[in-house]
């Protein structure tokens, strides 16, 4: 196989490829705090490529992107407490209900982190210049907040409805502090203008779509054009350049590979 024919993955911890059904604090803090990937990148580069490591994805790199794509992962390694995975089989339990928030125009109900608060600012002030207007509806939730989300949503439509459009608690990016429902939580959403200045913006300051259009099978949720999850510019770069705008690629592949 030619040495650049697919990426040859970079792994910190063969054993995160197996999914985790709840983080543990110390996972947590290992995972949040991991910065070893400079010297990962100059050894991995002449591993051979093994049925093991291929579970981490094949991304078909040309040669002439395999050093800016380490390179990208290497910058995002310090940011890797944005980049944790949480989705239907990775779920990080109430280690997130107490960590440092900032509140939102003075509401206590919308708390975010303050990188996120920040971000959304920035990016809340640059639509009013365009003529937009964007807030958040919700934002972090604790671990008993989405428990009783959830119940009602079973309670009302049904086990089968409540998955698709609601996550279990422990398992909700909004636990992170990082997530932010803008405007409505509606379908109508998608077809606003506030909808469409997101969509072409949103990512120039760190926020990414968590659930497009067409990718239930991938993310196991089904369309949700108000759910913004910051990650980053950088993060978002990646994102878009080499797993095609899926947050839930991307975020999937820097779990089983990088942290």
């Amino acid at each position: 196989m030619k040495k650049y024919a697919a990426i040859i993955p970079f792994v910190f911890l063969l054993s995160a490829v197996a999914p985790r059904l709840l983080y543990s604090a110390a996972e947590l803090s290992d995972y949040m705090s991991s910065s070893n990937i400079g010297e990962a990148i100059e050894n991995q580069k002449n591993l051979a490529f093994t049925k093991e490591l291929e579970q981490c994805g094949n991304l078909n790199l040309n040669e002439e992107d395999y050093d800016d794509f380490l390179n990208s992962a290497n910058l995002l390694t310090p940011k890797n407490n944005l980049l944790i995975l949480v989705d239907k089989t990775h779920a990080v339990g109430t280690n997130f209900d107490d960590i440092e928030y900032e509140v939102y125009d003075g509401n206590g109900r919308l708390k975010m982190t303050p990188e996120t608060l920040k971000a959304f600012k920035d990016m809340a002030a640059a639509a009013k210049k365009d003529g937009i207007k964007i807030w958040p509806i919700s934002t972090h939730r604790t671990y008993e907040y989405q428990k009783n989300l959830f119940s009602r949503s079973v309670q009302k439509n049904g086990i089968e409805h409540a998955n698709r459009y609601s996550a279990k608690p422990g398992h909700s990016q909004h636990h992170l502090g990082t997530a932010v429902d803008i405007n409505s939580v509606d379908n109508s959403f998608v077809y606003t203008k506030e909808a469409a200045w997101l969509s072409e913006n949103a990512g120039k300051y760190g926020f990414s779509l968590s659930f497009p259009k067409g990718q239930e099978e991938i993310t196991g949720y089904a369309y949700e054009p108000w759910h913004f999850r910051y990650i980053g510019k950088d993060a978002v770069k990646m994102q878009d350049k080499y797993f095609g705008g899926s947050q839930q690629k991307f975020l999937e592949f820097m779990h089983k590979c990088v942290f």
